[in-house]
């Protein structure tokens, strides 16, 4: 293998594991799972790098061709054995190691077990109407084109979501109203989460009342560690389960005929508290234990993420407040000095951007995006044409490292938008990405078998973009298409034409519409379900509403909050129990940016002082 190969091998590694550090909760993902998320994300970025540097060498060289193998072999793997039990693995009730790994292996059976009967039956269709044909080549066929149609149908969707989002991003009005229209469902999603928490717990309950019932000692461990999980979700969800909670339990027996043990040992629901005292269900009721304790915990983050977004951007219409000089002792050293002056460098550089280009950057990026979304969909039109009329195409004309770079930022974008796109459809909500490592490990395996499905199908499309006079190691690799005629090179006649129509689809906001008739729940739908009709009168009603559960949210948190009275809707506090002076609407003191307080290099310290503006919802927070 040549140095570059092993560099596109090598380099993503360290990458890759800070990303996945970045995101990953250390209590409730374990190590090897952790390994598994940097190999997946390692491959991903592997192809990226691997494909300009496949198109920039004009011979044939035998280590790309093997370094293509290696790494499409070992992303099939991952994507659809490892990935898949590894979910299953980690969301599964029972204590033992052994057993884990044998109900994983149960579960995905299932799946096997139904994509090979139709397997079969393709390939046997393709032997009768198309000849001879290599098994490998139609397995890998098959997967490719699984990936490609997600990625056709993610991609219309993304080019352009990213310069919307970009654009709106240059304002922060724009970014308080589209939180307070994401609040209604967050905290519906928090209420619900709580509620499938309360009624699994209640179902515990009662069945560790039972516990004398029994003496043996495998029911008596699954009912210790039941105990125990009972305890910490009463340490770590106290505050939501306080505030939220009903107070009977919902559904012992509506739900009676919905679920079964996994050994159909007794006809008992998941959630039946006078069940049969075995292994399998007791491992049953933990795994929705489990389960319901991860959706509660990304129900909550997205909750405070939503509150502090709010007030950030709040902060931001009210005015930034510039970084405080700082005053040095007599006793201070040099490198105490310096480090202090870098720190204050950075803080006025920070404020500069906030205060004055922060409108402007955005506003250029969305421009740049908004470009590059137009030449993507330009050559997914003529993609199929006879004369090569891809903008892309000329990238091909230069040499060496210009070559590798310029050909990477098009695959690197298209990536972002089917990525993103993915993640905003909130069915994968309890599966969906959270910074600050508060991600679990089920959320993680779920995002990387879905990246490293789509990654190879994403770079052909992007191959079949740019037209290559020569045949690079990649197109050999991926010459298996050709073994189903409907998804094979001819898929480009017909996918762009299905782009174009998402990306209109999107742009005139059909897609949220679409996605709101079909019942799937989607941040579109949400923000533009409600049609024409709805921007005048019922979205200024959901936007007061949204206001109204931040500000209650933000009284919950004790942070922030008047001690007092606020008279009117503008007033400022006299003497209240709150943190200094500050503006006070509806009863929750507003926040201000102010750079350069007690927090240290690289945050932004959301502070309370007096505000200095007013924005288009000051009408709306009167009325709160």
């Amino acid at each position: 293998m040549s140095t570059n190969t092993a560099l596109a091998f090598l380099a993503p590694v360290v990458p890759s594991a800070a990303f996945a550090i970045s995101y990953a909760n250390p209590k409730s993902t374990p190590l090897w799972t952790l390994s598994l998320l940097v190999l997946s994300y390692s491959f991903t970025a592997t192809s990226i790098l691997l494909l300009p540097l496949d198109l920039s060498t004009e011979d044939y060289e035998s280590s790309i061709d093997s370094g293509w193998k290696v790494n499409y072999w070992l992303t099939f793997i991952l994507a659809w054995v490892v990935l898949p039990i590894s979910l299953e693995y980690l969301q599964s009730g029972y204590l033992a190691p052994r057993a884990r790994l044998a109900d994983a292996l149960r579960t995905n059976m299932r799946f096997y077990m139904y994509a090979g009967i139709g397997g079969v039956v393709l390939y046997l269709l393709l032997l009768a109407f198309g000849g001879g044909m290599n098994v490998i080549h139609f397995l890998m066929a098959a997967g490719n084109t699984y990936g490609l149609l997600l990625v056709v149908l993610l991609l219309g969707y993304g080019l352009v979501s990213i310069p919307r989002s970009m654009m709106s991003k240059a304002s922060p009005h724009e970014q308080l109203e589209r939180r307070y229209l994401l609040a209604s469902t967050i905290d519906t999603d928090l209420y619900e989460s709580v509620w499938e928490l309360q009624d699994v717990e209640e179902c515990v309950e009662k069945i560790l009342l039972r516990r004398s019932s029994t003496h043996d000692p495998d029911i008596l461990d699954y009912l210790s560690h039941l105990s125990s999980a009972m305890e910490l979700n009463s340490i770590e969800f106290s505050s939501e389960m306080a505030t939220r909670r009903m107070k009977t339990g919902r559904r012992f027996t509506s739900n009676s005929t919905a679920a079964h043990s996994i050994e159909d040992t007794s006809s008992a629901s998941l959630l039946d508290p006078s069940c049969e005292l075995t292994v399998g269900n007791l491992a049953v009721i933990n795994s929705q234990l489990m389960k319901a304790s991860s959706a509660l915990r990304h129900a909550a983050a997205s909750h405070s993420a939503l509150v502090d977004e709010v007030e950030y951007f709040t902060a931001l219409t009210e005015g930034v407040q510039p970084p405080t000089p700082r005053s040095y002792g007599g006793d201070e050293g040099l490198c105490t000095r310096l480090f202090s002056s870098v720190n204050q460098a950075y803080l006025y550089g920070r404020y500069f951007f906030l205060a004055h280009l922060r409108s402007t950057f955005y506003t250029v990026y969305a421009v740049f995006c908004a470009l590059l979304s137009l030449l993507v969909l330009w050559s997914e039109l003529t993609m199929g044409f006879p004369l090569n009329l891809s903008p892309f195409t000329p990238l091909l004309n230069l040499s060496g490292f210009w070559l590798q770079v310029l050909v990477m930022l098009p695959l690197l974008y298209m990536s972002v938008a089917v990525y993103g796109s993915l993640f905003k459809v909130r069915i994968f909500g309890k599966y969906g990405l959270r910074s600050r490592k508060r991600s679990d490990g089920p959320a993680l395996a779920f995002s990387a078998s879905y990246l490293v499905r789509m990654q190879f199908p994403l770079c052909y499309n992007y191959l079949l973009l740019l037209h290559p006079t020569s045949s690079p190691s990649f197109l050999n690799l991926m010459s298996s298409m050709d073994t189903i005629p409907l998804f094979g090179t001819s898929f480009s006649v017909y996918a762009p034409l299905l782009t174009v129509f998402l990306c209109v689809a999107t742009y005139l906001n059909w897609y949220g519409r679409i996605m709101k008739s079909m019942g799937v729940d989607h941040d579109d739908a949400v923000l533009y379900g409600g049609g024409e009709g709805e921007e005048e009168g019922e979205r200024g009603e959901r936007v007061k509403e949204g206001m109204a559960l931040v500000r209650k949210a933000m009284r919950g948190r004790g942070v922030g909050v008047v001690g007092g009275e606020a008279e009117g809707g503008g007033g400022r506090e006299e003497g209240g129990a709150g943190r200094g002076g500050g503006e006070v609407r509806g009863g929750v003191r507003q926040p201000s940016i102010d750079v350069g307080g007690m927090g240290g290099i690289g945050e932004i310290d959301i502070k309370p002082t007096f505000g200095r503006g007013k924005n288009k919802y000051s009408r709306l927070d009167n009325e709160l």
